[in-house]
């Protein structure tokens, strides 16, 4: 009739419709899962691949080395997510889009074990920037009477502490709180230097 080619059961039951000088659609139980349109596809329900599909924006294999999500702005430049091998789980990139390549930004490995590349900011509010030596910054300075609040939260018996390490010693600087005694405890050069007691003494060069 001039308007295309349909495939259909005698039933009714819709199959496949190629529409003149428009969408080519596929139906399934006279559902329709797949349409091409004037900028692209469209579809209905999910996509199952065991072998490789690549796009400017999804790219998968059946093996066990790449698997990744692409969000890019260019052919060279990309933010992505990969399986990048046996070692680690989740690699998040940026920078060139090719398998492997760009900026490491983030990764957890199969220990579940987190790694962060770069500083890290940990905003709640506010748009002051850090120093340009700072590593690590939580910042809530939205308004004048902002809170920027870190926890160490630690068992009822057990300990909460901040240690300044070194390549050599993991512990030779740091604060060590002790939850069964309600003590405060100063480490310098490795070991305890200061202690303030639950009862609010102060022992200095003593615990």
């Amino acid at each position: 009739n001039g308007t295309g080619i349909k495939l259909e059961k005698t039933s009714g039951e819709k199959m496949i419709h190629a529409l003149t000088d428009g969408a080519v659609e596929l139906y399934f139980d006279s559902v329709k899962k797949f349409a091409t349109t004037s900028t692209g596809i469209s579809v209905t329900g999910d996509i199952v691949s065991n072998a490789i599909v690549e796009a400017n924006g999804f790219r998968t294999t059946t093996g066990s080395t790449d698997y990744s999500l692409l969000s890019r702005n260019s052919s060279n430049t990309a933010v992505y997510i990969q399986q990048a091998g046996s070692g680690d789980i989740l690699d998040v990139r940026y920078g060139s889009q090719a398998a492997g390549q760009g900026t490491s930004a983030f990764v957890v490995n199969s220990s579940g074990n987190s790694t962060f590349t770069g500083k890290v900011n940990i905003l709640k509010g506010g748009s002051t920037s850090a120093q340009g030596d700072t590593d690590l910054m939580v910042q809530d300075s939205s308004a004048g009477g902002s809170t920027a609040q870190m926890q160490i939260l630690g068992g009822a018996t057990g300990f909460s502490n901040l240690y300044f390490s070194d390549t050599s010693t993991y512990n030779v600087g740091g604060f060590i709180y002790n939850h069964s005694s309600n003590y405060l405890a100063t480490n310098v050069n490795g070991s305890e230097k200061m202690r303030l007691d639950a009862s609010g003494n102060l022992g200095l060069g003593t615990s």
